[in-house]
């Protein structure tokens, strides 16, 4: 659910922190993994950072994350950011 990027001052590192939720329909999760990419201004990628939940998720619960993103070289113009679950 919508995450929130904060880049640094320097643009060297982002946060990222958001949730991840399961409709009550949907199977439990025993994976729950966010993936960060982060480009410099040619939109080329300068960096990647996996979190993964140690607990896993019920059918119509949530849990929050956040961690950080480093890029390898340059500033950070743009961070692309996508969660996925798996039974």
């Amino acid at each position: 659910q919508n995450p929130a990027v904060i880049i640094s001052q320097d643009g060297l590192s982002a946060e990222i922190r958001g949730s991840v939720a399961l409709e009550g329909n949907q199977a439990d999760a025993n994976f729950i993994g966010v993936a960060a990419a982060v480009y410099d201004e040619n939109g080329q990628p300068s960096g990647l950072r996996r979190w993964e939940s140690p607990v896993g998720l019920e059918s119509g619960s949530g849990l929050v994350y956040q961690f950080n993103v480093y890029s390898l070289d340059g500033p950070i113009d743009r961070v692309e950011v996508q969660a996925e679950t798996r039974p």
